[in-house]
């Protein structure tokens, strides 16, 4: 039983393991508040609805979106989290995969399903370093009057749960979380090897100096860096977008942002996506180019070549430098630099440009990493 989490996420990570596991995963989705109410356009592809399942009780916060959250919240806490105990129980998995351990389904699950072995595997790329929580009280508090861990108490993924093991794909992050916590196994990624089966070998390299199929895959990045690295961001990304507009050129932004937003900020006429299956743009995807975005390592895999863009120099917190110099093909900060690179890559052959990404991928593996079969039992 996979428990559902961020759509985008749960369906890379479901289509990755039910390969692996040979059909024998299916998506419960507990319909978690924040995301029943940030994702209700969201819909799983068709070979994914025959293996979903969603929980028993359908909560306030899914039928009447207007009412408050907090009101919606202590109207449904408490029936909705028994539903989920028994709707898992009623189930009977021979194993519970998770990938977070934030949401308040995570955490019930966590609590009362004790006797059936829990795996939170790394879904993406893990921001690991240490912050301030600033709202522990406000969670905390509405804990009590819920009666009910409703709400984290870890700033960190990974840290949440108590009956998990945790499999990371990226050993660069493995220091922080064993200061933190225990039972922690490295694990080939089911998602890289995924791209690479479903994509990577499915790949149709263009011939010498064709026009090269370029995606371009911005942030809002304000949240995190603040609004003076979010105004150069978008300029740089603008004339990115100019200098390429002789390729054939689309930009995919996260699912999070507002298209009108980055309509706003980027040259008329540019192809804008919002919900698109990675797997069809990645197949058709010559280049790649993103601020530490998960995308791009998720495209490195499927044969993309990956340009990590830094638009402003800033430090980067924990471990995210390494990963991404682990996976990628190319870290920049110049607009100059992604331009020669794209030319450079351009002029080879097809079958130079296979050769090409196939020794960058084999370069970034480790084959110490257990296969995830090995792992969940």
């Amino acid at each position: 039983m996979l428990i559902a989490g961020y759509p985008y996420l749960t369906e890379s990570t479901f289509l990755a393991l039910n390969k692996i596991f040979k059909n024998r995963v299916y998506i419960y989705d507990p319909l978690d508040y924040s995301l029943a109410r940030t994702f209700t356009k969201y819909r799983y592809p068709e070979d994914i609805k025959t293996a979903y399942i969603s929980c028993s009780y359908k909560p306030i916060w899914t039928r009447y979106i207007k009412i408050p959250w907090l009101i919606s919240i202590f109207l449904s806490a408490q029936k909705w989290s028994k539903a989920i105990i028994c709707d898992v129980k009623k189930y009977n998995p021979s194993a519970i995969i998770l990938i977070t351990d934030i949401f308040p389904s995570a955490k019930i699950i966590d609590e009362n399903i004790t006797d059936t072995n829990q795996y939170l595997i790394q879904p993406c790329l893990i921001d690991a370093w240490k912050r301030e929580d600033r709202h522990l009280f406000k969670r905390k508090l509405l804990n009590k009057l819920l009666r009910l861990n409703f709400f984290h108490m870890q700033q960190y993924w990974g840290l949440e749960g108590k009956n998990n093991k945790l499999c990371l794909y990226d050993s660069e992050i493995k220091d922080f979380f064993e200061v933190k916590r225990n039972d922690i196994q490295l694990i080939e990624s089911p998602m890289k090897r995924f791209f690479e089966l479903k994509i990577l070998k499915n790949r149709t390299y263009k011939k010498k100096n064709e026009k090269l199929k370029v995606g371009i895959y911005p942030v809002d990045y304000r949240s995190i860096h603040g609004e003076e690295y979010q105004i150069e961001f978008e300029k740089k990304y603008r004339k990115l977008c100019l200098s390429l507009s002789n390729e054939d050129l689309y930009v995919k932004i996260h699912p999070h942002d507002e298209e009108s937003y980055w309509k706003k900020l980027l040259p008329k006429n540019i192809k804008i996506i919002k919900n698109w299956h990675k797997e069809d743009l990645y197949l058709n995807t010559d280049i790649h180019i993103s601020t530490y975005s998960y995308s791009s390592i998720e495209a490195f895999y499927g044969g993309s070549y990956a340009i990590n863009f830094q638009p402003k120099n800033i430090e980067m917190k924990g471990s995210m430098e390494e990963i991404f110099l682990n996976n990628c093909s190319h870290y920049t900060e110049e607009i100059k630099e992604i331009l020669e690179k794209i030319e450079l890559y351009k002029v080879m052959s097809s079958e130079q440009k296979k050769i090409f990404i196939s020794e960058e991928i084999k370069k970034s593996k480790n084959n110490n990493f257990l296969p995830i079969e090995e792992v969940i039992n």
